[in-house]
């Protein structure tokens, strides 16, 4: 039994997702009016697959005026699973292609229904985490009930709103925060997400964070991980908060050793990151750039521990512009201050680092 596509798969699907399209002839009809090809298009894909029907008729000896033998209603609902016959291929060949029509058809129906799912943003949102909070199920919308992970707060950003063209935010508490965020593509209707702890109003609007604002937020990493990753695509931008390795010996209440090959910024395939007011503390690495487009240091750059290279860039490029001082805290020694390779660039507006007597790099680039 064969199935006529032209009128139960394919007309339905054009008229439910197809959309109007005017054209304005330029070139072709210098002054012509614009018109709307809809049904002219709708017409002629009618048409072409009753031709290949009617000869498919022919070819299988069958009368090509005769009605074609059409099972099943004559409206196919494009968001449920297509079951068809398919006489003229081989069993393997019909249920690869019921499969595919099968899967597609579940993606425009997850789509759907995810577009209807989503919360549209009316102005900024902002997501809090709170070392304290709960990720069970919270929506991380108000400030007295935080989530508990801001990689958890991302994670509902991503998946439940469609911001509208305004900011997403993720503001962090004062406290210990175990783990960053692993960003990863570009949430609905905005372009970046900005990750910083919190502060007064006064100090967002004229952007500025001291140094002890940035102490009272810090963000542990584990051994070999990075704390903050923007990768394919993702664009975050971060800010007025303390990144440091979580201890993995303790001496009482004083930490005697922190965990090794902790990195505390990386982007892999991103085109930004926007950093400032940032205190490193206990990293083997500061900022990597590896294979994205650049990293801006914007503000502030607290160094107050030693470690193998503060600056490293592969492919990409690291500008700090002349607002963004680097400021040594305690005496530190670096393998490298500095690291660039694969076509790398690293630009240093200004005087490279603040507190230089106390600050010591093996090499500087």
């Amino acid at each position: 039994m064969a199935v006529d596509f032209a009128t139960l798969v394919y007309l339905p699907c054009f008229q439910a997702f197809a959309r109007p399209v005017t054209i304005t002839p330029l070139a072709s009809q210098p002054g012509a009016p614009q018109r709307w090809p809809g049904r002219r298009a709708e017409a002629e894909l009618a048409a072409l697959y009753r031709e290949r029907e009617l000869a498919r008729a022919r070819t299988a000896e069958r009368d090509p005026a005769s009605p074609l033998q059409i099972p099943g209603p004559k409206k196919v609902d494009c968001s449920a699973f297509f079951i068809f016959s398919f006489p003229e291929v081989s069993e393997k060949a019909e249920s690869a292609m019921k499969w595919v029509f099968s899967a597609l058809a579940l993606l425009v129906f997850m789509h759907a229904a995810s577009a209807q799912q989503r919360l549209r943003a009316t102005d900024d949102v902002s997501f809090y985490v709170a070392p304290d909070g709960n990720d069970d199920g919270n929506d991380c919308l108000a400030a007295v009930r935080p989530c508990r992970t801001a990689q958890y707060a991302y994670e509902r950003a991503m998946r439940d709103w469609d911001f509208a063209g305004f900011s997403a935010y993720i503001r962090l508490s004062p406290g210990i925060h175990h783990g960053g965020v692993q960003l990863a593509g570009v949430p609905v209707g905005t372009y970046l997400v900005n990750i910083e702890g919190r502060r007064s109003d006064e100090d967002e609007k004229a952007g500025r964070c001291t140094l002890s604002q940035a102490e009272q937020i810090i963000v542990e990493g584990s051994s070999g991980t990075n704390i903050f990753a923007g990768e394919d695509l993702a664009i975050p931008a971060i800010g007025c908060l303390t990144l440091r390795a979580e201890c993995i010996e303790w001496s009482g209440s004083e930490c005697v050793a922190r965990a090794s090959g902790v990195t505390g910024i990386y982007c892999r395939q991103t085109p930004v990151v926007d950093l400032a007011f940032i205190k490193f503390d206990g990293l083997s690495i500061g900022i990597t750039a590896g294979s994205c487009g650049e990293i801006n240091l914007a503000g502030a750059m607290w160094i107050s521990n030693s470690m193998h290279v503060f600056l490293q860039a592969s492919g990409s490029q690291i500008l700090r512009g002349s607002n963004g001082p680097i400021i040594a805290l305690n005496p530190v020694d670096l393998t490298y201050f500095a690291l660039s390779y694969d076509g790398a660039r690293i630009y240093l507006a200004g005087p490279a680092i603040e507190n230089l007597l106390i600050f010591r790099a093996r090499r500087a680039v």
